[in-house]
């Protein structure tokens, strides 16, 4: 595989998952309110959702980069300590920031949610996100979420891996043919897998804004979305 093509199937991959959090977002908070949902809406509002998600997520991006060199830094001031402190140090530093990027994580994971549902974008969603789960005090939940999809990406993926190590030491055409088919299998799974996260998490968000997670200056704040129609919808969002 050539530089080019890795590129390329890096990009195909960000562009379809962005739309498809867009669109499965999108058509999951429509059923959650018993309305109906039509295909052209549903992938109207995932290519109108791309460029705040990709926006969102360079943000976040920014902020992790930004939080690795302050790491980096950090570690620099250490280095004129005792060598017998130096492998400690580093453990720890390491360990604390391994514990700062998974609680990010945890704060931001309704910020997709967020994006398409309210149409805010960037530190906007990163900030609702947080007030949000901390708010109604569901990062046990969210944590849970994640632990269950990143466990069962992670075994799909190695399942994948070995099965591509597989397929190029089979001599066999039809040994080759059945890895190609468990192959496709597994993608199926990977692509399930996140279909069901993003309709979970679509769920604590719903739980999240009618449950008051954040403090809004009117009783009722409305959340406006594109229906098939082009009719706005509004849902009420009501603050504890």
């Amino acid at each position: 595989m050539t530089v080019l093509t890795f590129i390329t199937f890096l990009l195909f991959l960000l562009i379809s998952s962005l739309c498809a959090v867009g669109s499965i977002t999108h058509s999951a908070f429509h059923r959650l309110h018993d309305r109906p949902v039509a295909l052209y809406s549903a992938i109207k509002s995932g290519l109108a959702s791309f460029f705040p998600l990709l926006g969102t997520l360079v943000v976040s991006q920014i902020v992790v980069l930004s939080i690795f060199i302050s790491f980096g830094v950090f570690l620099s001031l250490g280095v004129g300590v005792d060598e017998s402190w130096s492998a400690y140090f580093r453990a720890v530093s390491a360990a604390g920031l391994f514990a700062l990027l998974l609680y990010l994580q945890v704060m931001w994971s309704l910020a997709f949610a967020v994006v398409v549902v309210e149409s805010k974008w960037g530190f906007g969603a990163l900030i609702r996100s947080w007030r949000s789960v901390c708010g109604m005090r569901l990062r046990g939940v969210v944590s849970c979420l994640m632990v269950l999809s990143g466990a069962l990406s992670s075994i799909l993926g190695l399942f994948s891996w070995l099965l591509e190590v597989a397929s190029e030491s089979a001599a066999a055409a039809w040994k080759s043919w059945a890895i190609a088919g468990l192959l496709a299998v597994t993608t199926i799974l990977q692509m399930l897998v996140l279909l069901y996260h993003a309709v979970a998490i679509t769920i604590v968000y719903r739980k999240a804004a009618g449950g008051g997670g954040e403090e809004v200056s009117n009783p009722v704040d409305y959340v406006k979305l594109d229906m098939g129609d082009d009719e706005l919808v509004s849902a009420s969002v009501v603050s504890v």
